[in-house]
């Protein structure tokens, strides 16, 4: 009984989630705003799928923008940067991150990939780029030269394409989860369903 209760709340909860995250979207001013706000929630369920926030690049770094100007490095660093903020609310009352958010986690990120592949697969080349770093990178730097010639623009959306390979280690790490060496067999399957979505776009 109490299984199927768990169950149940697993459901009603990633339901609310994805509700949350198509109002979310609703609010959107463009295309453009509707793809920020997706890779936001994709980069914030990665941090939870493997349980931290990740490290902040250091402005020192190799990559780092260069004064005011955007970059394609600075948007992938932007994009990550608002997907830290916002897990570190949740990692700030749940630490360590228990296997069943990182289960919710997961199909989040499935959820997510989903709607990206739908989008994919209606808009043609255009909307390909998320899942083709070579179009990737060009988009990218030609809206990052697009918006230094914009007052107070902000950073352009970042793409899937230059996250891939993190996505790939949280869906792997997650598809392989255990605990106390008991297998996990709701969060393996999410995992596994995320690592199918990476493979399949």
């Amino acid at each position: 009984r109490s299984a199927c209760i768990c169950h149940v709340l697993e459901t009603e909860i990633i339901s609310s989630i994805k509700v949350i995250l198509h109002l979310d979207c609703m609010r959107k001013k463009s295309k453009r705003d509707d793809d920020r706000k997706l890779i936001n929630w994709l980069l914030f369920a990665r941090c939870l799928m493997v349980g931290n926030a990740g490290s902040q690049q250091n402005d020192t770094d190799e990559g780092a923008d260069d004064g005011d100007d955007f970059t394609p490095m600075g948007v992938v660093e932007d994009a990550k940067s608002r997907a830290r903020d916002d897990v570190l609310l949740v990692l700030g009352r749940v630490s360590p991150c228990r296997w069943q958010i990182k289960c919710q986690a997961a199909q989040l990120a499935g959820f997510v990939l989903s709607e990206l592949g739908r989008y994919h697969l209606q808009n043609g080349n255009k909307e390909s780029a998320h899942f083709d770093l070579i179009a990737a990178r060009a988009l990218c730097a030609k809206r990052c030269r697009d918006a230094n010639n914009i007052a107070s623009s902000p950073y352009p959306s970042s793409y899937v394409a230059f996250h891939i390979n993190e996505l790939i280690s949280a869906a792997c790490s997650t598809a392989t989860a255990t605990s106390d060496q008991a297998e996990l067999p709701s969060l393996q399957n999410s995992g596994l369903r995320v690592l199918i979505y990476l493979i399949k776009f």
